[in-house]
């Protein structure tokens, strides 16, 4: 069964680079590096089931301005998921990544359902990047009818690993707080800088070799 799955993928990620002209995995240097910071991973930190995390700050989501828009985007996930993601280890493709999303100042211009559904693949088979959940903090009540037009683009089985969690308190559930960023209740010091450095320093010594097994 993860033979076949794993065919699945390779299948329906060929198809996707096919369809947005991407064939060419691009570089660090060729990526807006902003996205980086709008999901923030803090590189080896891991849940209680072992997945990685990422943060997300969602007010940062600018549908179709950059650097949001269609081809920007396009070119950042295929970087980011044929290199990035590697900088975090296997574990980190292996067991997934739990998003924790702070959704306070999110609005309504903070999403696009057409541009959703041009983004939806990324969420579904097509990348080793598996998204296993998503924490949402601070989330308006609009957000329960966010998820209802979300199950429309995008599976039910994707759409069931978003929880909305009352306080801080409920992420301690499930991440310890020597794992957790201080800004969402934790003990660990992190910034962005620091890890958009961390990833320049990695994508230099490794980017080449991981692009030319992308190729292949």
């Amino acid at each position: 069964r993860r033979v076949r799955g794993a065919l699945e993928l390779l299948e329906n990620n060929l198809k996707w680079r096919k369809d947005n002209n991407l064939l060419n995995i691009p570089k660090f240097s060729e990526v807006d590096t902003r996205l980086l910071t709008h999901i923030n991973r803090i590189l080896g930190a891991r849940d209680k089931e072992g997945r990685a995390i990422a943060y997300m700050y969602a007010k940062r989501v600018t549908p179709n301005i950059p650097p949001h828009t269609i081809d920007l985007l396009i070119k950042f996930f295929s970087w980011y998921n044929y290199v990035g993601i590697f900088a975090d280890g296997m574990d980190a493709i292996r067991n997934g990544t739990h998003v924790i999303g702070d959704m306070s100042q999110f609005g309504w211009n903070n999403f696009d359902i057409d541009h959703q559904k041009q983004m939806a693949p990324i969420l579904s088979n097509t990348f080793p990047y598996l998204f296993r959940r998503m924490s949402m903090l601070n989330a308006p009540l609009f957000v329960y009818a966010l998820l209802k037009i979300l199950r429309t683009v995008i599976s039910n089985k994707v759409v069931d690993r978003i929880k909305v969690c009352k306080d801080q308190k409920e992420l301690f559930k499930n991440i310890d707080k020597g794992c957790l960023w201080r800004e969402f209740g934790g003990e660990l010091e992190w910034s962005e800088d620091r890890y958009l450095e961390l990833l320049r320093e990695w994508s230099e010594r490794n980017e080449e070799r991981l692009i030319a097994a992308g190729r292949e």
